[in-house]
């Protein structure tokens, strides 16, 4: 079932969205190749793949995104954010991967959208509720993945910690502190990232002066 509506070329519901989908993102097959239907890698480009063999083909960032919409209605930057701080900022896709699977959500009548101003918050219906029922346990496996990710960002700045020098433990909570802190900076505005930079660099010139 969690292939059935995209996977199949012959079905008639997958191409008339195809079709719609690649008209309004420019011409055949504009920009939606890359939202990625298919086998071949023509559209690596658009797909998150921050690191080698971690990347989410477009179906499973559509159940990861309804995951995320069933907790709360969320704007798109909002979603982002959320991905980043679940897998421990291993996983940021970019804005040029999570609107067009916002919009391919919103044609396929998954999702309900608001416009708020300049904004779209995006709401799950009751069909996308069916689909992520439908497809529950992949849904749990890539909740599961992005878990791992954040354990393995904690493991890998942990090994590096005691690889180089072992710290005190007050000074590795301290670390561990800070980056969860910085984390939650993903997606905020210009001015209050300048304001988190000027924090650390007087943190940073203050433990130059320790003798």
């Amino acid at each position: 079932m969690f292939n059935s509506i995209f996977k199949d070329p012959r079905g008639e519901h997958h191409h008339h969205h195809h079709r719609r989908h690649a008209e309004r993102r420019g011409g055949p097959g504009g920009g939606h190749r890359g939202h990625g239907r298919g086998g071949d890698d023509a559209g690596h480009r658009d797909r998150p793949s921050f690191l080698r063999g971690r990347k989410f083909g477009a179906d499973e960032l559509q159940l990861l995104l309804l995951s995320m919409l069933k907790d709360r209605a969320s704007y798109g930057y909002e979603l982002i954010k959320i991905l980043a701080e679940k897998s421990g900022g291993f996983y940021t896709p970019s804005p040029g991967v999570i609107y067009p699977a916002l919009t391919y959500m919103e044609d396929v009548g998954y999702v309900n959208v608001q416009q708020e101003g300049t904004r779209k918050r995006y709401a799950i219906n009751e069909q996308g509720e069916a689909y992520l029922a439908d497809n529950q346990p992949t849904a749990d496996a890539l909740l599961a993945k992005l878990e791992m990710f954040a354990r393995q960002s904690d493991s890998v700045n942990q090994a590096m910690f005691e690889h180089r020098q072992p710290f005190a433990p007050s000074l590795t909570q301290a670390i561990h502190d800070l980056r969860s802190q910085l984390h939650a900076y993903h997606g905020s505005s210009e001015e209050i990232q300048a304001q988190a930079a000027d924090i650390v660099n007087q943190a940073v010139s203050q433990l130059k002066s320790i003798k």
